[in-house]
């Protein structure tokens, strides 16, 4: 009866791991697709930063002499 009884309390932990495993790979997932999200964010804003510096460029500057900071 011993080895059974030893089987049964096992279980909870095991519940209990296998859901610490989940939550930290779902934890994960979120982590990497926020990570995506944000990079896919910035990359957007840096195009658009882009865009408005090389349209900025095109325009003739106004004064030739200014050095350039």
């Amino acid at each position: 009866m011993m080895p059974s009884h030893r089987v049964t309390n096992l279980w909870p932990d095991l519940f209990l791991l296998l859901g610490l495993v989940c939550f930290r790979r779902v934890l994960f997932v979120g982590t990497a697709v926020l990570k995506f999200h944000l990079l896919g964010i910035c990359t957007e804003v840096v195009d658009i930063v882009l865009g408005l510096v090389s349209k900025e460029q095109l325009q003739p500057p106004l004064c030739h002499h200014h050095p350039r900071t």
